[in-house]
Formats: structure tokens, sequence, C-alpha cells
């Protein structure tokens, strides 16, 4: 994917952290297409109203009869759904007693209105939600993760939507004034964090930049309320959602210390935080990074699966990762996720 991009493997009002009024009235679909019906799921290509605007998603769900818990899956970057459409993913999850919905959110892949960077995005995301309440496949339960850009919608969901069951974010800006000021830290040294390719990553920085210009009108020294309310990390301080948050050390499109940010706004807030820094071989690691306040016990049990227990807050960094996991870190986030989502909506319990 294109950044804040990757993708990877694996109802009420805005609330808190503002955003767009939501759509008034009896939300439902405002076309519909299936796609494909076998091995027990369904498919379909859905439209909707959201701000005034039709907007694209996908949703993937088990054609057995009953209530089924939701997993809202946003994806990275500013050009539609890609290669998650139809997927794998979406479809092993359909076949475990999941429905999985991803938008295709404004301004992308057919979708009405402007691209305006987390932002209308989540009210989007939020849209959705309130059309899949309405569904009788649906349990009423709702669980968010998402890369990148979709990793700050998750997060920024999280924070207008506090009856979710649970959120991932994988490597997503949680300061927009912050990420901005370090790409324009990078464009101004010459991509030192791209030996050999340099170029690419100057076309990404100043791509970048005037992505998020045009979408919140302007730098943040023009609109510095615009990039506040873009910026989930100015809320997590308040935020009650069960979280877990990946993000890589080399990443150079979304840098490391958007980890530690979020990291001290959920500290700030009074939550029990458990980070854990891990080496290449996901051995936990000593650092200074974030002020020092990574466990020394390995983040997993004796059968090598995560050992979360209650802990309703937890911070992954993988050394050496980079926006979009590989190896073994890429394998081991997405059993994370997998646990995460087990372990905070069950596809068989009740609401």
């Amino acid at each position: 994917g294109s950044g804040p991009g990757g993708g990877g493997a694996a109802g009420g009002g805005a609330g808190a952290g503002g955003g767009a009024p939501l759509d008034a009235g009896a939300p439902d679909w405002t076309s519909l297409q299936v796609l494909t019906t076998d091995g027990g799921i369904v498919v379909e290509r859905v439209k909707y109203a959201s701000d005034g605007f039709q907007v694209f998603a996908e949703v993937c769900r088990p054609v057995a009869p009953g209530a089924h818990p939701t997993l809202l899956r946003n994806h990275g970057g500013f050009s539609g759904l890609g290669a998650w459409s139809n997927d794998e993913f979406c479809r092993a999850a359909a076949g475990n007693g999941y429905i999985v919905a991803s938008a295709s959110y404004r301004g992308e892949d057919g979708s009405e209105g402007p691209i305006t960077v987390c932002s209308g995005e989540v009210t989007d995301v939020q849209n959705l939600k309130r059309v899949l309440e309405r569904k009788p496949y649906s349990d009423g339960r709702f669980f968010a993760f998402g890369y990148s850009h979709g990793g700050c919608i998750s997060l920024e969901l999280s924070n207008r939507e506090p009856t979710l069951k649970g959120v991932v974010d994988f490597f997503g800006p949680g300061d927009w004034e912050a990420l901005y000021g370090w790409w324009k830290d990078q464009l101004d040294a010459g991509a030192p964090l791209c030996p050999g390719n340099q170029a690419s990553c100057t076309q990404a920085y100043q791509t970048l930049i005037a992505l998020t210009e045009a979408g919140a009108d302007g730098g943040p020294g023009q609109n510095p309320r615009g990039y506040a309310e873009r910026s989930p990390t100015r809320r997590l301080h308040t935020n009650v959602v069960p979280l877990l948050t990946m993000q890589g050390t080399t990443d150079v499109l979304v840098d490391a210390d958007q980890a530690c940010g979020k990291q001290a706004a959920l500290v700030d807030g009074g939550r029990p935080l458990a980070a854990w820094y891990l080496d290449a071989t996901l051995k936990p690691k000593s650092t200074t990074r974030c002020g020092g306040q990574f466990s020394s016990s390995p983040p997993y049990g004796a059968d090598g699966g995560p050992a979360f227990g209650s802990q309703r807050t937890v911070s992954l960094v993988f050394e050496g990762q980079g926006h979009g996991f590989s190896g073994a870190a890429d394998s081991y986030s997405a059993g994370m996720l997998l646990q995460w989502i087990l372990t905070w909506m069950p596809p068989d319990a009740g609401p």
C-alpha cells in the first residue's frame, strides 16, 4: 500500500473528538451488489450516505441465520480497498462467525466527496456502523482495526464510539502536527532514513504533505485546530476502549515517536499500560525510548501465544520494522490481532 498506507496481513452521535454530525433518519444501503456467495458466506458491495456523500463499502458475512459481531476493518492509504476487496481475511473471518465491513472512504475508489485525512473518513466508518447496527444479522458488537491511515481512523473511532469492544492500531498517525513536522524535517535532511532510496522517500513525503494540507486546509500553522481534530492521540486520555497499538522503529512514513505519544497520552489518562519493545527475535529489550516504560518480561505465555490476561491497554514496538511488518514480526503481529479480537469480541458471546 501507499502511505500512510500499507495493508497488512491480516451508532450514536459523533461524541468526544467531534467530527461531522452523523446522518439522521433510518440509515440503510442505497445500493447493494452481491459479489459472491459460496462456502457459507456472502460478500456484498454496498453504498450508503455519509455527510451527504455516497460512500462504498464491502461487507463479508456468514450466510447462516443468527446475529454476528462485526469487525470494522480500516484500510491504509487514500486510494480505496485495493487488494482487500473480497480477500482471504474477509472470507476466513466470515467463515468463523464474523461480519467484516470495510469502507472505501470519501474521495476514494468511486466514493463521493473530498479526502479529508482521518477526519470525515472516521465519520464514514461511523455511518457504516450505524447501517449495520440496524441489520438483523448484526448482534450489536463492533471491533475496529486498521493500518496506517486506517490505524488513525480506528483510534479516532474509539474516541468517538466508546462502546467498541476493542481496537487494534497498526502504525497509525496519532498526532498529525508532529508527523507533518517530521516529514518536513526528513525532506530538509534529504531523506536520511532511506539510504539508496532517497528519491522514492522524498516523493512520498512531498505527496503526503500535499495530501494532508489539502485535507486539513493548510499546514499546522494555518489550521492548528484542524490538525488537533485529526489527531486521536490528543483524546486518548479519555479513551475507554481496549486498545492494542503496534509500531516499527524504522518506519519511514510514520515515525516511532508516534507510538511514544500514544503511550504518554494513555498513561496521562490513568490507564494501566503494558508496553514491550521487541528485538528482531521478538524478545523484550531494554531501551530509553518512550521514557523507558517497557516491560522486561515476555509478552507471551508458555505456549508461545500472547499472554494479555485482562490487560486492556497494550503497546508493542518492533525494533527494525518498517511501514508494514515483515518476517517473524508480521506473523506475530497478526497473531496479536487475532488474540485481541478473540479476547474482547469472541464470535459466540452475547453483547
